[in-house]
């Protein structure tokens, strides 16, 4: 079990990869948001394994201007510990509700070259997805 992600949270990862699996979703909300309490890295998750719940999807940066979507290793974060201090470095942000499907974050991310949560930046990703519809699988929220 993981410390970062409580257990109602995961079972709808889980439920999110299995969607996808099924191919009855291809682009979900955010469910989680992980960052870093001592630099600029974030995760913003969407998914969990089934096969192996401990691996999770979503959009990554870590704060060097490049961010992606990919996996990454619950396991992992939840090592990362203050140098100094007994405390985790990444922690959950209990208060994120995602506005948006991950494809839209993706778009500002792009754009803006980090995870933001600016409304703003996310409705003129938002706008441009819709614009691109016709060539594209995006259905708007």
């Amino acid at each position: 079990m993981s410390r970062l992600i409580p257990a109602e949270l995961r079972e709808k990862m889980i439920e999110n990869a299995r969607d996808m699996l099924k191919g009855r979703e291809n682009d979900h909300p955010p469910i989680v948001k992980l960052f870093s309490i001592a630099g600029s890295a974030i995760w913003l998750l969407s998914e969990l394994n089934p096969f192996e719940p401990t691996i999770a999807y979503g959009l990554c940066d870590l704060g060097m201007g490049s961010p992606e979507l990919g996996y990454v290793s619950l396991e992992e974060l939840e090592s990362i510990q203050h140098p100094s201090l007994p405390i985790p470095l990444i922690v959950r942000d209990e208060h994120f509700d995602a506005e948006y499907l991950m494809s839209v974050y993706v778009e500002a991310a792009r754009q803006y070259q980090s995870i933001t949560e600016n409304p703003v930046h996310l409705q003129q990703a938002h706008q441009k997805l819709l614009s691109q519809q016709a060539k594209s699988k995006y259905v708007p929220s």
